[in-house]
């Protein structure tokens, strides 16, 4: 080899080191800044960016609920991605198979904060974990998972469970403003063909998307004006500037 191309491939060689060098420097450099700690990519965009906590802080406060209730707050510490509940079908179960899982539908997104609440004083629950309502915020990472499950409501208005156990699903608000959050509101209830009383049972369900969070509340029978309030109060505060 020449020395001409010698000194050129040695040249060629060290811009390489420089170049690859420069990159190291900066990929630190803008991930600490003035000796601080990295900042982490946020989980995802708009008020979603939030932590666990602060969109805790946007749920209904224990002040919000009676005195007397036993109130719960969850957090999922920076949870990422969502869940899609299949279908459960054992031959005795609801038909279709896919309503089974109308009230705990996916709805694309992955709970970060979870505040529920149980009246001692009221119907008794066998749930070991009972609650009367329960209002959860998620942050929203499919888009298309909110239309989904409306679509699948639709479609899931009556069905049986062994034609022994009916559920009727009634929508009472499917709403999309232009300025505004998007809503939809269900109420189901479960009946038996011996009018059971102890079976008997109405649910509410309330979902609103804004922000890339999807707000998601529960109430058993007797609880839907206090849900709708505590509902209300949470989607104003995600709408404060």
């Amino acid at each position: 080899m020449s020395t001409a191309r010698r000194w050129s491939w040695l040249i060629a060689a060290a811009l390489c080191v420089i170049a690859i060098a420069a990159i190291l420097i900066v990929i630190p450099t803008r991930r600490w800044h003035n000796g601080a700690p990295p900042i982490p990519d946020p989980l995802a965009p708009g008020l979603a960016a939030l932590s666990d906590q602060q969109l805790a802080e946007l749920l209904p406060k224990r002040s919000e609920f009676p005195a007397s209730w036993a109130v719960k707050d969850e957090l999922r510490y920076d949870s990422f991605g969502y869940f899609r509940p299949q279908p459960f079908h054992d031959g005795i179960g609801p038909e279709p198979a896919e309503c089974s899982n109308v009230g705990e539908l996916a709805v694309g997104a992955s709970d970060a904060a979870v505040v529920s609440a149980y009246d001692p004083a009221g119907t008794p629950s066998f749930s070991y974990e009972p609650h009367d309502i329960r209002v959860t915020l998620a942050r929203e990472f499919n888009r298309s998972g909110f239309d989904a499950m409306i679509k699948l409501v639709s479609r899931c208005e009556r069905f049986d469970s062994g034609r022994v156990v009916f559920y009727a699903v009634r929508i009472l608000e499917d709403s999309r403003p232009a300025n505004g959050p998007q809503r939809f509101r269900i109420v189901k209830t479960r009946s038996t063909a011996s009018g059971d009383a102890r079976v008997a049972r109405t649910e509410y369900f309330s979902y609103a998307r804004t922000s890339r969070l999807v707000l998601r509340g529960y109430a058993r029978t007797g609880n839907q004006q206090l849900l709708d309030a505590l509902f209300d109060n949470t989607l104003r505060r995600l709408s404060a500037p």
